[in-house]
């Protein structure tokens, strides 16, 4: 009673080795669904190669418009060689 049932909508995750640290975070801007993947990172921030939207790839903060609402970010554990990324 009063549940609610949809299909999820798979979203990317994307890596990103910021000083030796692995960060896991959405990779979809919310701004405008621009693949962050494929964006610039420089330092600890990730840019959106649609439309310049910036997020803390540590944090999901939104830093810099077009971009206001920020990403999801996921627990990264590294097990001898291997990365694992905690989706839930």
């Amino acid at each position: 009673h009063g549940r609610q049932h949809g299909k999820a909508r798979p979203e990317p995750v994307v890596l990103a080795n910021v000083d030796g640290t692995m960060y896991a975070f959405g990779g979809m801007c919310t701004h405008a669904d621009g693949p962050l993947g494929k964006g610039k990172l420089r330092g600890d921030v990730v840019e959106c190669p649609f439309h310049g939207g910036q997020f803390e790839v540590r944090t999901g903060k939104a830093v810099m418009p077009p971009a206001t609402e920020d990403i999801p970010t996921f627990e990264v554990r590294v097990v001898a060689d291997d990365i694992h990324v905690v989706l839930l």
